[in-house]
């Protein structure tokens, strides 16, 4: 996950402006109609500008298919997806794209369902007595 290292207020809007734009680059532009199902968690640009994490979010449950959904990403779309941003948002340089499967709400929402799942078995043991 991005982390908050003293980001500046620019990095900040860059990192807001390159998140919305690429939302609507990936739902509009994308070709692979993979790239549809995906979710954006954040962007972090780095200081320099010269590249920006891209957490992303899967509804895929494959391990092997959100491999490669991230890695056609980076290895085909990534340089597509920089040149329309590049004609979106007005930066000296545009930052080279590097696309991270963030798996932190998946595993939320499976703790999540573990617990609730600990505190039926709880209710219908005290039930039972």
């Amino acid at each position: 996950m991005p982390r908050a290292t003293g980001s500046s207020q620019r990095l900040l809007r860059i990192n807001d402006a390159i998140k919305r734009e690429l939302a609507t680059l990936l739902q509009q532009e994308a070709r692979d109609p993979r790239f549809k199902h995906l979710t954006l968690i954040a962007v972090d640009v780095v200081r320099d500008l010269s590249l920006a994490k891209v957490y992303i979010s899967l509804t895929e449950d494959d391990a092997a298919v959100c491999k490669d959904i991230v890695k056609a990403l980076n290895s085909k779309a990534a340089g597509y997806l920089r040149s329309l941003l590049s004609e979106r948002i007005d930066l000296r340089t545009t930052p080279r794209l590097q696309f991270i499967h963030d798996t932190s709400t998946a595993y939320g929402n499976h703790m999540t369902s573990l617990i609730n799942k600990a505190i039926a078995q709880d209710r219908l043991i005290h039930t039972e007595e």
